[in-house]
């Protein structure tokens, strides 16, 4: 299984390339005269699908195999990019998101759990914690290389355009999900799967903790992502730049995730859990007075670092998550997960785009409150967080 996991390394640097994150709120507000309200409502549709889609795929990848639901997710990703541009308008952007996020759903769990299962084959679970940052900082750096490519599209030839160019990374992801190796593994029926799944995250008290943790933080640190662009838009910032903003926080998640920075600073604070803790009030007090900054310079660092700081934070919650689930329902507990997640997310979408319509400064405080809240209300514990 050791081919598995570069390809893995490659699939995800591609699928990282998804170039319309860099320019998502001007492409909606402007090729489909969508409000920033409705922008934020289609984010909340999305995720609301994925939540939807994400437990019934999770069991589809562990009954029916991950390679082939990482093939299918794979497939419907380039459905989206056609639905898109095809005509673009509002009822096609919400069809695109159908498409996106049955993929997205087909696609996460099953990769992680390929990947985790292929270390178990080769006997590699000891460098577990590496390997998933260097496949998450690879994600990352897509981003970090597409999001300025994005922009300079965006500004030089059309927004379109960039969706378009979309295809070519995501082919070659198609192509790379079809050399992958199912690794080795025990498989139970649909029904059996999904109440294993349940009853192992139920009873154990570290796992819950894990996932409450990861998922509510990273939900809101998602809605930071699009409401930030706003801002941006309303300082009179350049289209131009918003990709190169981008690429700056994600730098910032990469240099952690692929320049072994995160067990550095764990070593420095003394604590893994200080490390998760650290990392969520950084952003927390950044994204809580990130409205009211009134200057372009200072917005602009300020996203940089504090949402860089925090998208990394998610990499070693992954890999304490699958040392307590086992290999057989190891994509449905993801899925469960991340579904929970999803959920979370749509909520935050819906409720920060309603309180942006009101005041933009009130919606970035309320992430930032979120976020501050759940890390130090979180009963995460340092013997939980088994390396």
């Amino acid at each position: 299984m050791k081919g598995n996991i570069w390809k893995m390394y490659v699939y995800q640097f591609l699928t990282g390339l998804h170039l319309i994150t860099g320019i998502l709120v001007p492409f909606f507000t402007d090729e489909g005269t969508m409000s920033f309200e409705w922008t934020m409502g289609l984010q909340a549709w999305f995720w609301s699908l994925q939540c939807i889609f994400e437990i019934p795929t999770g069991i589809i990848a562990d009954v029916w195999g991950r390679r082939r639901s990482i093939i299918a997710g794979s497939i419907m990703f380039l459905c989206g990019i056609v639905a898109y541009v095809g005509f673009p308008h509002w009822l096609m952007f919400f069809l695109g998101s159908f498409f996106w996020a049955l993929g997205l759903a087909l696609v996460s769990g099953a990769d992680e759990s390929l990947l985790y299962d292929s270390l178990v084959a080769d006997g590699r679970t000891h460098e577990s914690k590496r390997i998933i940052d260097n496949f998450n900082g690879l994600h990352r750096l897509g981003w970090t290389i597409g999001a300025p490519l994005a922009s300079f599209i965006g500004y030089t030839i059309g927004l379109k355009e960039v969706i378009y160019c979309m295809t070519i990374p995501f082919s070659c992801a198609l192509l790379i999900a079809f050399t992958l190796k199912e690794p080795p593994r025990k498989r139970a029926s649909y029904r059996e799967t999904l109440t294993t799944a349940w009853k192992t995250i139920r009873r154990k008290q570290a796992l819950r903790a894990i996932i409450a943790n990861d998922i509510l933080i990273a939900a809101a640190l998602l809605s930071s992502l699009w409401i930030h662009q706003e801002l941006l838009g309303k300082l009179s910032v350049p289209i131009v730049w918003y990709g190169w903003v981008q690429t700056g926080f994600m730098g910032v998640a990469v240099l952690l995730l692929l320049g072994g920075l995160i067990p550095r600073i764990e070593k420095i604070i003394g604590s893994r859990r200080g490390y998760l803790l650290l990392s969520a009030l950084v952003p927390a007090f950044g994204i809580a007075i990130f409205g009211f900054i009134v200057s372009q310079t200072l917005a602009i660092f300020f996203a940089i670092v504090i949402l860089g700081f925090g998208l990394a934070r998610s990499s070693p919650l992954m890999n304490y998550f699958n040392k307590y689930v086992d290999s057989r329902e190891r994509a449905t507990a993801a899925s469960l997960r991340n579904a929970f997640q999803s959920l979370a997310a749509a909520f935050f979408n819906l409720f920060v785009g309603i309180i942006a319509a009101w005041s933009l400064a009130c919606a970035f405080f309320f992430l930032g409150a979120a976020i501050g809240f759940v890390a130090i209300c979180s009963p995460l514990r340092e013997e939980y967080l088994i390396d």
